[in-house]
């Protein structure tokens, strides 16, 4: 039936349960997984707070920026490392093939339906867990990025 799961790794932090959902499935189905962890572009307030401008009246200024830009990069990266070694462990250890992806982009949803189609995944497994009217909102926006895509969307609750 499925012969390629990707699971949507971002949030998965915070759920213990949410990888296992995917990984079981693949394993039940002899499929390969592939974990995808996408971190949204910067914003323009995030890169302002980043880059200060009033930093920049003295020498030295934008090669400590960069840095700070480097240091924020790396930190976005080793949060989504997290839920993608975990994964990958847990995919090992029950002999289902997987690879990890990390990559940034406007929004979770565009990145995931952008690797799908180039990883040729034939469905999609995701999570949700809001905790508050925030996470609602956000969960309704991806849900109907996602709701255009051609890929099946298994979207487990996981509370």
């Amino acid at each position: 039936m499925f012969q390629h799961i990707l699971l949507m790794m971002n949030g998965c932090g915070d759920c213990d349960i949410d990888p296992c959902i995917g990984v079981l499935l693949a394993k039940s189905l002899e499929a390969t997984v592939t974990g995808v962890y996408v971190a949204e572009n910067f914003t323009a307030k995030e890169i302002l707070d980043i880059y200060n401008p009033d930093d920049l009246k003295w020498a030295g200024a934008g090669n400590k920026q960069k840095e700070a830009m480097a240091d924020a990069e790396k930190r976005r990266k080793d949060d989504a490392s997290k839920p993608l070694e975990k994964t990958g462990i847990l995919c090992a250890s029950l002999g289902v093939p997987f690879e990890s992806v990390y990559l940034t982009a406007e929004s979770p949803a565009d990145g995931v339906l952008k690797v799908a189609a180039d990883k040729r995944c034939d469905l999609i497994v995701t999570s949700t867990h809001p905790h508050g009217l925030k996470d609602l909102l956000f969960d309704a926006m991806e849900a109907k990025a996602l709701g255009q895509s051609k890929i099946p969307i298994l979207c487990h609750h996981c509370g």
